[in-house]
């Protein structure tokens, strides 16, 4: 089975309908941004092929919009060669279901259902398919919670029965079932099915039994070690106590805290001091830095006062020359502008004889082209004529689909016929004429057919009726007669002859308007309009005022005196260039003029105050050279006292650590007083009993149990080997099942890890674990994007091997690839391109700019009806 397209209407978002068509067998990429759709259109596809039409349960109610309605989806789908439209509408307890062949109802209702469940090969069926449609973020087949480890258990369920149907028979069949129950029976005695110990069991009684021995025996051991750990412990913390509470050691700690006191207050004033020389020393630089500022900008000022002056003389001596230049260009410009003035007034004299020579040949053009659309008028209207009665006619099209459905109801007739109940009546001699068919009699020897049946009249006889026959089946020819009526009504004729006859007009007319077309394009190959167009472009006529020149002399004249006329122009152009060029170079001069004075002004400015800028700038540099001393003569000092310091860290350890024990010293006095009052209360309250006497007691009954608890489980352990072999011959037979994945998958799993293995659990046909440099890695440890790549590569596997066996579904894949980095994602677009050769994939993808670099056919969510 394969997609080819989907429509949806008032599901979710959608509530004009939309669509997703050209969907290819390989591989299609729907990528789009978030909220435009894309999981609507996966989720109604579930709802098509896996929710009964009837099911109105929370995942259906999703579906529906928010103002309301039902939805609607249509899926065209291509099974065993043909293509097939299924339509399924959800309604509470009322929907719909079609499945449609070739445009013909094909099922619906409950047929319909079953037909969709045993085309997809659903879960429910022993096939994988939903397994292969990955919804966003369930990519994994390893689940965390209860429900969802039901699903899962599921999913390894239908995969395994996907890929090894035979199982049963390779596994020791019935026999092996039987051994395998007596053996769970006599189990199930002492265990559950997952090998827990059953409640109200033998053994488990046993085993409480044994545990409230063992109990009390821990409790009176206890009882009794516990006695006796507490008097020793009570003579250890009586001289921990002593110890503490010793004179001679509580003064010396009271030294040793007062002491550290003392150097720490020492260090703080010694930091303190430090701080204040480190301050003064920072004072100082920025004092020194400041006065290098002052030097540096005093200097600078200097060098541009001396480099404005500069450039202000070289400016006014450009200024001046390029206004000399400026004048002497003028005066050419002037000269040339009256040699052109002359050439123009020669040019129009010239222009208005050559205009005289027109007028003559203007005339016989007009003529002509009066008389050509006298012509094309006449040919125009003998086309639109033919053209008016060939649109009155029937075209050949109508009259070919009139031919064809008159063909197609004769040739239902003549099967009818054929098929039909007929009649041949032979006459005695003398009998002639004593049948009627109705109204009319029966000839000698002829066949007639009765397909409706007949009443025949019979002269002296009575009445004979023939019944139909009840085979045959008049629908088709019904419909044939019912369509050629109407093409008929709709054509406005009576029968094929009167069609024909309007056919042969449109033809003539045809030829008419052929010719007329010809005629038409011969005398304006333009167009008429063409031709009105140049009779309106021609000067209306004039009456000469002279007689003129030729019109190849006036012609020459004209060309003589324009070229006069632009060799003037050309120079008086290339003179106007020059000036404009000697203008720029003048203003270019003003403008360079401007700035050097303004910014001789600005360094005059700058300057202003300062009447010996050189005897300022050697007073900058004393100072400088004083502070500089000065600092140099603090850092001194402040080094001075760092070397010297005591290490404040050091006094503060030392300061807590003797504070840290005089405070444990008292907590510490605090808890052994009350650690020995618990213990005198203990050892006062079990010192009575007889712990010693029950504790053997117990022993003794304790030894008993144990043995008979020891007989069971020898028991239950060999019943659990003897299942356990049994169960190993069946996995040895399934391990075989597994091969064939693995041969689809290893290819797919290299593309990702050049040099790794995958390893399968036997039991249930799924990944275990991932062995990479010789190091096996549990599939449960891996990250979350290994584990989704190798869950994707599995189902493209699985549907790879259901494909070559001709049970091939569609893998469809939304948003699936979320947790994979730039370098791998490659890779994976590798593997569905690879897998894409036999199966088709489909891709609904947010990540529009990652998932450029995948290929395939490109797939959009349009409005139903657009282009």
């Amino acid at each position: 089975m394969k997609l080819r397209s989907i429509r949806l209407h008032n599901v979710r978002r959608f509530t004009e309908p939309v669509q997703v068509s050209g969907i290819a067998p390989g591989l299609n990429v729907l990528s789009a941004p978030n909220e435009h759709g894309k999981t609507t259109i996966f989720d109604a596809l579930h709802a098509v092929f896996f929710r009964d039409r009837k099911s109105f349960d929370k995942r259906i109610k999703s579906l529906v919009p928010h103002a309301g309605g039902s939805p609607q989806v249509e899926v065209e789908i291509e099974h065993d060669g043909a293509l097939y439209r299924i339509e399924k509408m959800f309604k509470r307890g009322a929907g719909t279901v079609r499945v449609l062949r070739g445009g013909s109802l094909f099922r619906q209702a409950d047929a319909a259902e079953e037909w969709i469940r045993t085309v997809l090969k659903a879960p429910e069926r022993g096939g994988p398919a939903g397994l292969l449609w990955v919804r966003q973020g369930q990519a994994g087949l390893h689940r965390r919670d209860k429900r969802e480890n039901e699903h899962a258990q599921l999913a390894r369920r239908n995969l395994l029965m996907s890929v090894a149907s035979e199982v049963d028979a390779m596994t020791g069949g019935r026999r092996m079932e039987v051994a395998r129950s007596r053996c769970r029976a006599e189990l199930a005695q002492y265990l559950t099915g997952s090998g827990r110990v059953k409640k109200g069991g033998p053994l488990a009684a046993k085993r409480q039994e044994t545990s409230s021995l063992e109990e009390r025996q821990a409790e009176l051991r206890g009882v009794a070690r516990k006695l006796r750990t507490a008097l020793a412990t009570r003579r250890r913390l009586q001289r921990e106590l002593d110890g503490w509470l010793d004179p001679g050691e509580a003064r010396k700690r009271a030294a040793r805290f007062k002491a550290a006191e003392e150097v720490h207050a020492e260090s703080l004033r010694h930091a303190d001091e430090l701080d204040r020389a480190r301050d003064r020393e920072r004072a100082k630089k920025m004092e020194r830095d400041r006065m290098r500022e002052r030097w540096d900008a005093l200097e600078r000022d200097v060098r541009e006062l001396a480099e404005a002056t500069a450039e202000h003389a070289s400016a006014t001596g450009a200024h001046k020359a390029a206004a000399d230049r400026r004048g002497k260009e003028e005066t050419r410009l002037n000269a040339l502008e009256r040699k052109r003035d002359e050439a123009r007034r020669r040019a129009a004299k010239a222009e208005k004889v050559h205009r005289l020579a027109l007028l003559e040949t203007q005339r016989k053009r007009r003529s002509e082209l009066v008389k050509k659309l006298e012509q094309a008028e006449e040919a125009r209207r003998a086309s639109e004529s033919a053209k008016a009665d060939e649109a009155r006619e029937l075209a050949v099209r109508a009259v070919e689909a009139l031919e064809h459905h008159s063909s197609q109801v004769r040739r239902l007739r003549r099967l009818r016929d054929r098929e039909a109940v007929s009649l041949t009546m032979s006459y005695l001699p003398g009998k002639a004429g004593a049948v009627k068919l109705g109204p009319d009699i029966l000839e000698d020897d002829v066949r007639v057919s009765v397909p409706d049946g007949a009443d025949l009249d019979i002269a002296g006889v009575g009445r004979l009726v023939v019944h139909p026959d009840q085979r045959v089946d008049n629908t088709s020819l019904e419909e044939a007669e019912a369509r050629l009526s109407e093409l008929l009504r709709d054509n406005n004729v009576e029968d094929i002859s009167e069609a024909r006859a309007s056919l042969g007009r449109r033809r003539d007319a045809e030829e008419r308007r052929r010719d007329a077309e010809a005629i038409l394009r011969g005398v304006a190959p333009d167009g008429i309009k063409a031709l009105h167009e140049e009779l309106a472009a021609l000067p209306e006529d004039e009456e000469a005022e002279e007689e003129g020149l030729p019109l190849e002399e006036a012609r020459s004249r004209e060309e003589e005196a324009r070229a006069a006329l632009d060799a003037t122009v050309g120079a008086f152009e290339r003179q106007r260039e020059r000036c404009a060029e000697a203008e720029r170079l003048a203003l270019r001069g003003a403008a360079a003029l401007d700035a050097a004075e303004a910014r001789l002004g600005r360094a005059k400015a700058v300057l202003h105050g300062h009447e010996a800028p050189e005897e300022e700038v050697r007073r900058c540099k004393e100072a400088h050279a004083r502070l500089s001393n000065e600092l140099e003569d603090l850092t001194r000092r402040r080094q001075s006292k760092e070397q010297n310091a005591p290490e404040l860290t050091e006094a503060e350890s030392r300061l807590a650590r003797a504070k840290s024990v005089l405070e444990c010293a008292q907590v510490e006095e605090r808890r052994l007083q009350i650690e020995l009052g618990k213990l005198d209360a203990m050892i006062e309250t079990h010192a009575g009993n007889a712990v010693e006497e029950e504790l053997a007691d117990t022993s003794e009954q304790l030894a008993k149990a144990e043995h008979e608890l020891q007989a069971i489980v020898h028991e239950t352990e060999v019943l659990k080997c003897l299942d356990e072999a049994l169960t190993a011959a069946q996995e040895s037979a399934r391990d075989r099942y597994v091969r064939p994945v693995l041969r689809e998958l290893v290819p797919l799993i290299r593309l990702l890890w050049p040099d790794a293995e995958i390893r399968f659990d036997a039991e249930n046909v799924l990944p275990e674990a991932l062995v990479r440099a010789g190091t096996e890695e549990s599939f449960n440890v891996l990250s979350g994007g290994t584990q989704e790549q190798i869950a994707i590569l599995v189902r493209l596997a699985f549907a790879q091997i259901l494909a070559k066996s001709g049970r091939d579904a569609p893998a469809i894949l939304d948003d699936a690839i979320v947790y994979t980095d730039d370098d791998r994602i490659e890779a994976m677009f590798d593997a569905l391109t690879q897998q894409a050769r036999d199966l088709q994939i489909i891709v609904l993808s947010c990540r529009q700019r990652a998932f450029r670099e995948l290929g395939g056919t490109s797939l959009r969510i349009e409005p139903v009806g657009e282009d």
